[in-house]
């Protein structure tokens, strides 16, 4: 057993432990048989089956957003894109310092589930990352939601069957984002504290020296789309002059403003905002149904679908780079190993080889051999020159 390993780390393990036990005891006597474990340690390892670290978890929505300026990009909405790129750094960059204060507070510890209660001990930390975290969810009027909700409007604008399809791609990357978001400020904050005591005797706000910066990043979190939305985006906007050029079939903003219904343009907030909320009554009241849904085979295969980053990987080492591999294989073993080497370098030595291994079989000893051999190297000598010193004198007497 892990030395790490603490029974009651979890909240809904403290509160619902006859629950979880009643159900492990019967996976146990029915998959698991002649064995003894500890049925909270059971717990610990399915939840805990890998290593999260907090800096690795304020990176994968920042993935999505680099996503959100792609979409723009594809949409030749390149002001829009600048437009995600600068607000988007003004909220993520206060949601990595926050990060950092947080783990300068703890003693570097980096994995999250060893949080916990931290809303009391870092209330300034606790403020600019939960401003942060809603403006990079798009909570209506944040910096991030005059960018990113633009963009999957947008996406939707184009009236095309491609752009319906990244509009649905980006609504569930907002539903991530945003459960991404709560997982970040609940099992932070607001949970129960799961690291060991000694780490909260030492925990302490940030100094001054980062803790300005936070107030700074966090007040442009919340104004600064609403001051630079028409420079960036408005309709008519001469912000960027003629430094940026867009094809006249490519301008849809007007048409996504005036044409999109209000159901399409709320539907990522609200899809969002119940995805958050379902995750959280899961987590706090039904906590027997998920470890049901993660023992389950369907729950296993969607782990495995995430873990594996969508099969993403899977796919590209089967079809493309397993081809490769063997088309390098064939071109080193036939081309390079074959031909090349045949007519350069390893073919030059084995000729080479067989000519004076053929040279060498004259040294039989044999003075009369060597003599013949001399006296006809004389002849072809002799017979040469007089042919080839004056060939004018030969036609003619011919």
């Amino acid at each position: 057993m892990s030395d790490n390993y603490n029974p009651a780390r979890y909240r809904y393990v403290r509160r619902d432990l006859r629950k979880v036990k009643n159900y492990y005891y019967k996976l146990v006597s029915r998959n698991l048989r002649g064995h003894t474990f500890d049925i909270n340690y059971i717990i610990w390892k399915i939840i805990n089956e890998e290593m999260v670290l907090y800096p690795r978890l304020q990176l994968q929505p920042g993935i999505l957003q680099l996503g959100m300026m792609v979409i723009a990009v594809g949409l030749s909405q390149y002001n829009i894109a600048l437009a995600h790129l600068v607000l988007h750094a003004m909220y993520k960059a206060g949601l990595f310092l926050a990060a950092g204060s947080v783990l300068h507070a703890l003693g570097d510890q980096q994995d999250f589930r060893k949080f916990g209660g931290l809303v009391k001990i870092l209330p300034v930390t606790y403020i600019v990352m939960l401003i942060a975290s809603l403006s990079l969810a798009a909570l209506p009027w944040l910096s991030g939601y005059y960018s990113k909700d633009l963009i999957i409007e947008l996406a939707y604008g184009s009236y095309s069957s491609l752009g319906y399809l990244v509009y649905l791609l980006a609504t569930i990357a907002a539903c991530f984002t945003m459960l991404y978001s709560v997982k970040l400020l609940y099992l932070t904050f607001l949970t129960y504290a799961n690291a060991p005591r000694g780490n909260y005797e030492k925990a302490h706000e940030s100094p001054w020296v980062m803790t300005l910066p936070l107030i700074i990043l966090a007040i442009l979190s919340v104004y600064l789309g609403n001051i630079t939305r028409d420079y960036f985006m408005g309709l008519g906007s001469q912000g960027f002059g003629n430094s940026i050029f867009t094809h006249p079939n490519h301008i849809i903003l007007i048409d996504t403003e005036f044409g999109v219904p209000t159901l399409n343009k709320l539907l990522p907030l609200i899809s969002s905002m119940i995805f958050a909320i379902i995750a959280l009554y899961l987590f706090e009241k039904k906590p027997v149904w998920l470890l049901r849904f993660n023992t389950s085979n369907i729950g296993q295969n969607i782990y495995r679908f995430f873990n594996q980053r969508y099969w993403f990987e899977l796919i590209y080492n089967r079809c493309i780079v397993k081809g490769a591999l063997y088309i390098g294989y064939v071109t080193n073993s036939i081309l390079d190993r074959g031909v090349l080497e045949l007519i350069g370098p390893r073919g030059a030595v084995a000729g080479l080889y067989k000519i004076s291994n053929y040279f060498s079989s004259f040294d039989s000893g044999s003075i009369a051999r060597y003599a013949f051999v001399m006296f006809s190297g004389l002849l072809f000598i002799l017979i040469s020159w007089i042919i080839f010193a004056n060939p004018e004198s030969i036609i003619i007497n011919s």
